[in-house]
């Protein structure tokens, strides 16, 4: 259990550091920092295809949590420039 937590919190902190960077470049394309069409879509998609494991609530509150931090992180970047 720990390995995976271990794992899970790299695996997040990467996607954070990606989240960063994608916003970066759509900062300097002049494109919006949110694109909940996409996130919708994602969440799908994750939901459609995750194996057995969580109730799919559960898996639903836990990515809509991770993409509203990722928003939050990347607006918080827009704002310090």
């Amino acid at each position: 259990m720990d390995r995976i937590n271990a794992r899970l919190a790299d695996l997040v902190q990467s996607r954070a550091r990606l989240a960063r960077e994608i916003g970066a470049l759509k900062s300097g394309l002049g494109l919006p920092a949110t694109a909940r069409k996409r996130e919708r879509d994602m969440l799908a998609r994750i939901l459609r295809d995750a194996p057995l494991g969580f109730e799919r609530a559960d898996l639903e509150r836990i990515f809509r949590t991770l993409f509203a931090a990722s928003r939050r992180l990347v607006i918080a970047e827009r704002r310090r420039k």
